[in-house]
């Protein structure tokens, strides 16, 4: 995604990645050393480990230091440690910007929220769904975060993606299925909580497919709104049944293809362009 952004971003900004391994003292003490004032951006589990002190520390010789919250819950941080935070999500970043105005009311520190949406692999955009006389549904990600009922079992077929690897094999594979399962637990009603970017949302959206999803997970009105048809409320057996079959029957009607175009205005808001240019903001 770095090297996406970087053709679009501000000749000034130098970006790089740079790591010093298992956070003992002593790899910390010489990574530290050997830094220049920068600004940091902390992966989330990084700032996990280091502790106050450390991040103290760091705090001193940089120009600013953050933390990226992609996937993390962020009630196992303190976020008045940061100068300012990044959220993968609209959902997590208006969740932190409560969380941040709290706590900077009883604080002389002011740190902020900032958004950089996850991207889909960048391999997808050589992909698009092949022309299909019918609904072929799939579901891409790990088994355990998804919510399909007994009924709809034998209409979705499933693939295990755990790690980066597993794309490989899957990805020859995504453009046969132009209707994608996301239908989720609910999340937990509070602020302090873990956050995921809507990448199956945006994974669709690339290959040119429609989808079915629940109100509830991250992201998802905020980028296919209210009106869209395969919407559903909550994710209730009945009402995802309901929905899919929906879905099914309407397959190819100007209703599907209402559907195709909202997807396709998703898809364009994650160009690199548009991404780096928000990333700006």
């Amino acid at each position: 995604m770095l090297e996406e952004l970087r053709p679009f971003l501000p000749e000034d900004i130098d970006l790089q990645i740079t790591s010093f391994g298992a956070a003992t003292p002593l790899s910390f003490e010489r990574w530290l050393a050997n830094q220049r004032p920068a600004i940091f951006i902390l992966s989330k589990n990084l700032a996990y480990s280091l502790g106050e002190q450390k991040i103290s520390r760091l705090s001193k010789k940089a120009l600013l230091v953050g933390v990226d919250h992609k996937d993390a819950d962020v009630s196992r941080i303190d976020l008045s440690l940061f100068d300012f935070h990044v959220a993968s999500s609209l959902t997590a970043k208006r969740a932190l910007g409560r969380e941040l105005a709290e706590d900077s009311a009883a604080s002389a520190r002011h740190p902020y929220c900032g958004l950089l949406l996850q991207a889909p692999d960048a391999r997808l955009r050589k992909v698009r769904v092949q022309p299909q006389d019918r609904l072929r549904s799939a579901y891409f990600g790990r088994r355990e975060n998804s919510h399909i009922p007994d009924q709809l079992a034998k209409e979705i077929q499933t693939f295990q993606v755990r790690f980066a690897r597993d794309m490989d094999g899957i990805l020859p594979r995504m453009s046969k299925f132009n209707f994608h399962y996301a239908v989720r637990p609910e999340n937990p009603s509070t602020d302090l909580r873990s956050y995921k970017p809507f990448t199956k949302g945006f994974t669709a959206a690339a290959l040119g497919a429609n989808m079915i999803v629940n109100a509830g997970v991250d992201d998802a009105v905020d980028f296919l709104t209210e009106d869209y048809p395969y919407l559903t409320r909550g994710n209730s057996t009945d009402e995802v049944v309901q929905t899919f079959h929906y879905a099914r029957e309407s397959f190819g009607s100007p209703e599907w293809e209402r559907g195709l175009k909202i997807m396709d205005e998703i898809r364009n808001q994650l160009q690199p362009a548009a991404l780096a240019a928000n990333s700006l903001k």
